[in-house]
């Protein structure tokens, strides 16, 4: 097994040098936790400009478990997460998500929709998040380790699925455009497909990928359920992907109109921000979005 690393410094660290900790108390932080990484952004809900985001990639993380222990040593050391949020939000990255219509869901049922299509583990509770765009809930699985080690720093923190986040600024997005829109979110290891047409979402799921192979194989595969040609598919890249990566490359091999997505519009981003590609982050960025 590879070996998990004790160094705690971000490879991502942008702080705006206006902000200051004494700001804290009318901020947003929002989190998102994954077995390949951590990140934060902090939002400034008085101005409504995200003026801080970190980035902790991890290697050799296997389990939830191991994963709380090592968010809990970043946030101990973090003088920036130290301090009292207005409020706080954290977005689980993991594939245990299922969409359930309004008018289908019981809260009493929640574990019986997810655990027909993943085992749930004995330390794993099924949350519920409400889509505004979609009139759904989004059912997913937090690990209680992470949880507890969060509520531990963060008592009001709010759980979301980064599939959430993902699925309410598609929609809100594309809602009114005309076409079938493919949006595209790649993460180090998983990367999600949702399809949306107006107002309906036709599809989404999430997938693994160790390889690009792997990756051009569940796109294509897609476009084929769905009878969507890619030489004609307006297809959207989210999440961290350069253009000269091999899934970038490979993908512009088979389908001809690829375009990286943009932050929400809804926030202003301090010029430090900038400096990275707006299609990075997006999940993060958007999940104030979905806090209720």
């Amino acid at each position: 097994m590879a070996e998990v690393t004790n160094k705690t410094a971000p490879a991502v660290n942008l702080t705006d040098e206006l902000f200051s900790t004494k700001q804290s108390s009318s901020c947003h932080l929002s989190v998102q936790a994954g077995l390949d990484g951590f990140s934060f952004c902090i939002l400034d809900t008085k101005t409504n400009k995200f003026l801080v985001l970190q980035h902790f990639p991890f290697n050799g993380i296997a389990t939830f478990n191991r994963l709380s222990e090592k968010i809990a040593g970043i946030i101990s050391e973090s003088e920036l997460l130290k301090n009292n949020f207005k409020s706080v939000s954290c977005s689980v990255v993991h594939a245990k998500s299922t969409l359930v219509p309004n008018a289908l869901f019981d809260e009493n049922q929640k574990n019986d929709f997810l655990s027909f299509n993943f085992t749930l583990d004995a330390d794993e509770e099924v949350r519920a998040n409400n889509l505004r765009n979609l009139d759904a809930k989004n059912l997913f699985a937090v690990n209680l380790n992470l949880e507890n080690t969060l509520k531990k720093f963060f008592p009001n923190v709010q759980f979301i699925h980064h599939s959430t986040s993902l699925l309410e600024s598609t929609m809100g997005t594309f809602k009114n455009q005309p076409g079938k829109k493919m949006v595209v979110h790649v993460g180090r290891s998983q990367f999600e497909i949702a399809i949306a047409e107006g107002k309906q979402l036709l599809f989404y799921n999430s997938f693994r990928h160790q390889s690009s192979e792997d990756f051009i194989y569940y796109v294509l595969f897609v476009c084929e359920q769905l009878q969507l040609n890619p030489e004609k598919v307006d297809l959207i890249l989210l999440g961290e992907i350069e253009r000269s990566s091999a899934l970038y490359e490979i993908l512009h091999k088979y389908v001809r109109h690829i375009h990286f997505g943009e932050r929400s519009e809804n926030f202003e981003y301090a010029y430090k921000l900038e400096t990275i590609p707006k299609h990075f982050y997006h999940n993060l960025f958007s999940q104030y979005l979905c806090v209720s």
